[in-house]
């Protein structure tokens, strides 16, 4: 990263000098540009929270939550779907399907591969299979 040493000190100098509360009379305007940044950085921002702040978060936090179970069973339902579709075209295109598949992908006329990716996909089946229960526990906590 490249900077300019100059441009550096004078960042620091200006934020060295708020902090100190020392004024400078004599100073380029691009040191006065600094001066005014270092000043609205130790300004803080006139925000005020309402009143009633800690009883509207508290009451958004305890607001029941959304009903999710429609979107889990569409979810389910694609998966199914999805499934069901590759059945089908393994059904017609019988053994040959493999064999068109690794003709785009060469990596899985080698048997050893096809085994790596198979196991992978069992792993992330036998992975899948444990998230809804682990969501359901963590929820009733």
């Amino acid at each position: 990263m490249n900077h300019d040493e100059r441009e550096w000190q004078v960042q620091e100098e200006a934020l060295r000098d708020q902090r100190l509360g020392r004024e400078r009379l004599s100073e380029d305007a691009h040191a006065a540009t600094y001066r005014r940044i270092a000043q609205a950085l130790r300004t803080p921002p006139p925000v005020a929270l309402p009143a009633d702040f800690a009883a509207d978060l508290a009451r958004r936090v305890a607001a029941p939550r959304v009903d999710m179970r429609l979107e889990q069973w569409l979810v389910g339902a694609l998966v199914a779907v999805f499934g069901i579709a590759g059945g089908i075209v393994a059904w017609i295109y019988g053994g040959d399907w493999l064999g068109t598949s690794a003709a785009f992908v060469p990596e899985l006329a080698n048997g050893t591969t096809l085994k790596w990716v198979l196991a992978v996909i069992g792993c992330l089946a036998v992975a899948s299979i444990g998230r809804p229960a682990h969501r359901d526990s963590s929820r009733r906590q």
